[in-house]
């Protein structure tokens, strides 16, 4: 991890400003999203957005890949895996429709789940890691078509960057938490939300509308860290987005969007910026492959039980 130094107080020191300014309190989470309409579509309404492009193998190749895969595991988690005790700590989530529960979630949230074969909570990969980990939940501020950039000023929670995802991280009773978990940046990809090029000592964005994902999600780690100075903010990378090209859904293909990339290119940019404000980063990305995303979602981008299953194995193994 980078040193954040002077950095890193010039930020925070940002941030604070900011929030005496704008945000007291736990804020409302309702209304309608002041954002401008977007081209494509979330990750509910993942095919409007994304093109197919070139088809990168078949299922038939799914177990070398898979065999790569768990070869290129992160050294750097391997070796820190045990250096922070998450037993007995409280921990939020802020995600997008991967996850979401009903009863879970902010009432006035969008959910995605239950859906398909996952219909319990215990089955989402977040419960489950909770549970593999020793946690306790202390709030889900996840929202179905919620992306990282947007209106930071929003009022329901559907951006990450803004405040009232934010403060819906604290528990009902006002409680901090000592974990927070990031697992969003998908409907950011879906809509082709441009992924900008924030680097250290970058000024933070200014309040407003941020559609630059890399400035959205410093604006993001910068909110945060200010709000919870004594939490650990722990950044995921999303996992693959996949299209099939046939009906037995045995050829597949990365999914790309109009910009031309794939997630791997948004997944590269948390790491980036996690790594800037020393937030330490899962590769969840690496839970399952392309070639195994028939097995593991029921349309190329949301998991189902068993995908669940394997992000929560993974994540348990890599949480550090």
């Amino acid at each position: 991890m980078r040193r954040r130094g002077m950095r890193a107080a010039a930020l925070l020191l940002a941030a604070g400003m900011l929030l005496a300014a704008g945000c007291g309190g736990t804020a409302s989470a309702s209304g309608t999203s002041a954002a401008p309409a977007v081209s494509g579509g979330t990750a509910e309404g993942a095919g409007a957005a994304v093109a197919g492009g070139t088809v990168a193998g078949t299922a038939s190749e799914a177990a070398t890949e898979t065999a790569a895969n768990a070869g290129e595991a992160s050294s750097a988690q391997d070796a820190g895996a045990a250096s922070y005790d998450y037993s007995g700590r409280k921990v939020s989530i802020s995600g997008d429709s991967i996850s979401t529960f009903s009863g879970y979630i902010p009432d006035s949230y969008n959910q995605n789940y239950p859906a398909d074969d996952l219909q319990d909570v215990s089955q989402t990969w977040w419960m489950q890691v909770i549970q593999n980990k020793g946690m306790v939940l202390l709030s889900n501020a996840s929202y179905s078509g919620g992306l990282i950039s947007g209106d930071s000023m929003d009022t329901t929670g559907q951006h990450a960057c803004g405040f009232t995802r934010t403060n819906d991280l604290r528990g009902a009773d006002g409680t901090d938490p000592d974990v927070i978990m990031v697992m969003s940046g998908t409907n950011d990809f879906l809509n082709a939300r441009p992924i900008g090029s924030y680097t250290e000592g970058e000024a933070i964005a200014e309040e407003g509308v941020v559609w630059d994902f890399s400035d959205a999600y410093a604006l993001m780690l910068t909110k945060l860290k200010a709000q919870y100075p004594n939490a650990r903010i722990v950044c995921m990378t999303c996992i693959p987005v996949t299209r099939w090209s046939d009906e037995n859904r045995q050829e597949y293909s990365a999914a790309v969007n109009d910009l031309g990339v794939t997630i791997e290119a948004y997944n590269e940019k948390i790491k980036e910026v996690a790594a800037i404000f020393d937030c330490p980063v899962v590769d969840t990305y690496r839970s399952f492959t392309d070639a195994e995303s028939s097995q593991y979602t029921y349309d190329g981008v949301h998991p189902n039980a068993a995908g669940a299953k394997k992000m929560a194995d993974y994540v348990t193994a890599n949480l550090y």
